[in-house]
């Protein structure tokens, strides 16, 4: 009789055993309280990183970002989260990892940024490697340098440490993990197992995290400043009057940016109007979309069509700029040149880098030029 109790008893807890539903490694899953610490944790950090011009990342590196993974140091069991891009403005939902380092752990918040497609489905499938070249080398920082080769791009990814107000690139050996988080209420259930809602984490936290990468990954540090003229917009067959019609325009392009927690759609930083009034449209540190490949320079737009090749019969508007609107764009180039400590060989027309005539052969870019020199 005892021999029988003794073997219901076992069979019990192997059932109990087996019904649970374990976290990747064997480990118990992290409670909904650790859970919000580690979402707020992530979230603080890239809202720090964004403000903070000396801990930018050259804007090469954060537009061939694939996914990215944050381990802030507070949270607990080396728990963080990683999120992938489904396009320049969305991101997937995050998903719990934890980095499990080979070696000395590391008492910093750990950033990683996946750049190649075999890294991304690495960090999909469940387990992304870290520990040197091809994996991973310590990640560049614009302090290093703005321009980055392409050798440097093919690492599957990019690591970078922030201690305090230091942030630097580091090597960093180890192993990144997904694990499924599985929900407290399996009635509740989605079919995503790593639901952080599901977990236990509110819908607004979550959304703020969301929010942060996407604004992290549109901020930048203006290295350059491209000049364009407005055209005319097509519609109206007038040049626009004002930043406003600007930004309707660009908001049927597809020029939106969401960045510092509000939505834009001009895709200039700046619109300088004939009588030489300066209208902000984005903010400086917001990545531009006026340049395919330079949307860390600061754009500039001159009200009016300046190009004899293309500016239709009897289109309404400047067809070269006046002496009011170079004057402004004198002066706003030079403070920006001032206090982003832009050299005067990155001040650009659109058509430098683009097929295109912006801004036309009707600006006076060489004089401007002589009077910025």
């Amino acid at each position: 009789m005892k021999v029988v109790t003794f073997l219901l008893a076992l069979l019990l807890l192997f059932t109990a055993a087996c019904s649970r539903k374990p976290a990747e490694g064997g480990s118990s899953s992290p409670s909904a309280g650790e859970l919000t610490q580690t979402v707020d944790a992530a979230a603080e950090m890239l809202q720090e990183l964004a403000k903070q011009p000396s801990h930018a990342i050259p804007d090469t590196i954060l537009n061939r970002t694939r996914c990215v993974a944050i381990v802030p140091s507070s949270s607990s069991r080396q728990t963080g989260l990683a999120t992938c891009r489904v396009t320049h403005d969305k991101w997937t939902e995050p998903e719990v990892v934890t980095f499990k380092p080979a070696g000395r752990e590391l008492d910093a918040d750990l950033l990683v940024l996946v750049l190649t497609r075999g890294g991304a489905l690495s960090l999909k499938g469940g387990e992304l490697k870290l520990g040197g070249p091809p994996s991973s080398t310590p990640g560049i920082t614009l302090r290093q340098t703005t321009v980055v080769t392409d050798a440097e791009l093919t690492q599957d990814a990019l690591v970078y440490a922030r201690d305090g107000q230091s942030f630097q690139g580091v090597q960093a050996n180890g192993t990144l993990r997904t694990r499924k988080i599985w929900p407290r209420d399996p009635a509740n259930r989605k079919q995503n197992a790593s639901s952080l809602v599901n977990a236990g984490v509110s819908e607004d936290r979550e959304k703020r995290f969301t929010e942060g990468v996407t604004s992290y990954f549109n901020s930048i540090i203006p290295t350059g400043i491209m000049i364009h003229h407005s055209g005319v917009i097509p519609a109206r067959e007038k040049v626009p009057g004002n930043v406003d019609e600007v930004d309707e325009f660009h908001s049927e392009r597809g020029f939106d940016i969401s960045c510092f927690g509000r939505h834009y759609n001009v895709a200039y930083h700046y619109l300088i109007l004939p009588n030489g009034a300066v209208q902000a449209g984005r903010p400086e540190r917001c990545a531009g979309a006026h340049a395919r490949g330079y949307n860390s320079y600061i754009g500039i737009s001159v009200v009016g069509d300046f190009s004899s090749d293309d500016n239709p019969a009897g289109a309404k508007g400047p067809k070269e700029p006046t002496p009011q609107q170079m004057r402004a764009m004198a002066d706003v180039t030079r403070r920006l040149m001032s206090h982003y400590n832009i050299p005067l060989q990155r001040v650009m027309r659109h058509s430098d880098v683009s097929s295109t005539s912006c801004p036309g052969d009707n600006f006076p870019f060489n004089e401007l030029l002589a009077e910025l020199r």
